[in-house]
């Protein structure tokens, strides 16, 4: 949410939890000048603590495809 409700972030393709994104003049309004500042996204990804094995083995293939080392993720 922003001070003025909700709003739109377009996540581009790669983007790693952690990243920071800046919606300009969508912040607070300054007690000063009133200007609005601006207002600072973070994403945050969030995956499923328990996985199924259809589930473990689509992210392998992911994994395998994408040249990426999922298997230390489950504990083998």
């Amino acid at each position: 949410p922003t001070p003025d409700g909700g709003a739109k972030v377009r996540v581009p393709p790669g983007t790693q939890s952690g990243q920071r994104f800046r919606l300009r003049e969508r912040g607070a309004s300054s007690t000063r000048d009133g200007r609005r500042g601006d207002l600072v996204v973070e994403v945050k990804l969030v995956l499923p603590k328990l996985l199924d094995e259809r589930s473990k083995e689509l992210l392998r293939e992911f994994g395998r495809i994408n040249g990426e080392n999922v298997r230390e993720s489950f504990g083998e």
